[in-house]
């Protein structure tokens, strides 16, 4: 598999990081299905360690689906994390179903997922975390993601393009 990047820039590729000399534990995990691989390493100056394990299948989830459904990815302003990024976290997790809900912000993960050949593994849906200051934060999912728009296609509780509250309907046809 492939690490998951926490947004800094100690990450070299899919499956190298940068590490300062010293000692440390490494986990490899993909949620709570499988077996955790734990490996102590010391780092030497200007060296390299190799780490190789073997998640097993501990939990038989047949019949249930794992997803979380508030993500906030690049487009949002609290987050640093890439699309690549956030599908690797899902892989990672064990999620089946990943909803974005950026900040007044529409994105699909979907294109992400089939370009990194996960589409067997995890489903990704578009969604999006109205944020109007005054009146709290709402989750809003399934949505048609707008690849067109410069926002796409959130919802304007601005009203500013002419929406009214009751159009939050634009539910996506794909299924999951």
């Amino acid at each position: 598999g492939k690490i998951a990047s926490h947004g800094n820039a100690r990450r070299v590729n899919d499956n190298t990081v940068r590490l300062e000399p010293g000692e440390y534990e490494i986990y490899l995990m993909r949620g709570p299905e499988y077996s955790q691989f734990v490996q102590r390493v010391k780092i030497p100056n200007g060296g390299t360690v190799n780490v190789d394990g073997v998640l097993k299948k501990v939990l038989d989830t047949k019949g249930y689906m794992s997803g979380d459904f508030h993500i906030h990815g690049i487009m949002s302003p609290d987050s640093s994390f890439g699309p690549q990024q956030r599908v690797a976290y899902a892989m990672a997790e064990g999620l089946d179903i990943m909803v974005a809900t950026d900040h007044d912000m529409l994105f699909d993960y979907q294109p992400t997922i089939n370009q990194l050949g996960f589409q067997n593994y995890v489903a990704g849906i578009a969604g999006e975390e109205i944020t109007p200051m005054a009146f709290g934060h709402f989750i809003a999912f399934p949505l048609q993601y707008d690849p067109n728009s410069p926002t796409g296609g959130a919802f304007d509780y601005t009203k500013k393009a002419g929406f009214e509250p009751g159009q939050i309907k634009s539910f996506s046809k794909r299924p999951v």
